[in-house]
């Protein structure tokens, strides 16, 4: 465990748990915040394969331009709102108890609950009563 204002190399392996293939590998250089938690290599590794999938979408017209986050941090909202400025169709799936604005006013009524989508309802916002309105808070 490095020391804050120290770097130190992480590197993370994730192998397929059916035949064990490896299907991705990230190296990055965390520095430690000044209450030494060190940076979340999940977050950037999200962000890494959304920056493919826009940049696979340039370069090949087959690459459909959507994005479904399936998360209830707020550390991708930039994310998401810099892939709809580039004519993607952003969509969130976040839990019942994150507030509903956190994304509404970048995915509108592209923001669902991820628990009742596990159960397999439909998209269609008029007959889903588990659909989180694109509300801005006091609204």
């Amino acid at each position: 465990m490095s020391r804050a204002g120290s770097v130190g190399k992480e590197t993370r392996t994730v192998h397929c748990s059916t035949c064990g293939v490896m299907m991705r590998q990230s190296s990055i250089y965390p520095n430690d915040d000044p209450h030494e938690r060190k940076t979340d290599i999940a977050d950037i590794s999200l962000v890494k394969e959304a920056i493919f999938h826009a940049m696979d979408s340039i370069t090949n017209e087959k690459v459909p331009r959507n994005i479904l986050l399936v998360s209830n941090d707020k550390d991708f909202k930039c994310t998401l709102e810099a892939l709809k400025l580039r004519g993607f169709t952003v969509m969130a799936a976040i839990e019942a108890k994150t507030p509903n604005h956190m994304y509404a006013d970048i995915c509108g009524n592209g923001t669902w609950c991820w628990k009742e989508m596990e159960k397999g309802a439909a998209s269609d916002q008029s007959r889903l009563p588990y659909f989180l309105p694109s509300a801005s808070p006091g609204a």
